[in-house]
């Protein structure tokens, strides 16, 4: 096509550009964009509390493994408490007498939760076992010899 025609074709679609437009209009239908500003809204908001949230994922992680770690060091500190209080008592009581309620809350509470923390560590008892047994044999002397100690 040379530039001739082409102007010709230009000033066809300049005189009948309405005829043009009546004629495509049957043929082709133009549907507009329909923009709903609550969805884009909506969709924004959506988006910025994922942001939020995936920060808060990892805040509230290092807040977990904080709180572990205090747990974990909480339990140990209270494993060497209890571990001296089992072997204060195992040499208090070669000082001087006790009555039965200390028998027992050292055999049944104290070392009770001593053993329960080391098997949720999975440590190994040492000296509090010889010095438990201390403990239990003056107990079973003591409600031998006097049944209401």
């Amino acid at each position: 096509m040379d530039a001739e025609a082409i102007k010709e074709i230009g000033r066809f679609i300049e005189s009948n550009y309405v005829i043009i437009a009546v004629l495509l209009g049957a043929f082709i239908q133009v549907s507009p964009i329909k923009i709903y500003p609550l969805n884009l809204i909506k969709k924004i908001l959506k988006w910025i509390g994922n942001q939020l949230l995936v920060d808060m994922d990892k805040k509230l992680d290092i807040i977990e493994n904080k709180v572990d770690e205090l747990e974990t060091d909480f339990d140990k500190k209270r494993i060497k408490d209890l571990r001296f209080k089992i072997l204060d008592f195992d040499n208090a009581i070669t000082k001087r007498s006790y009555g039965r309620e200390s028998y027992e809350h050292v055999i049944f509470d104290i070392h009770q939760e001593y053993v329960q923390l080391l098997k949720k560590y999975d440590e190994k008892n040492g000296k509090v076992d010889r010095a438990m047994k201390r403990i239990n044999d003056d107990y079973d002397r003591r409600i031998n010899e006097n049944p209401s100690f």
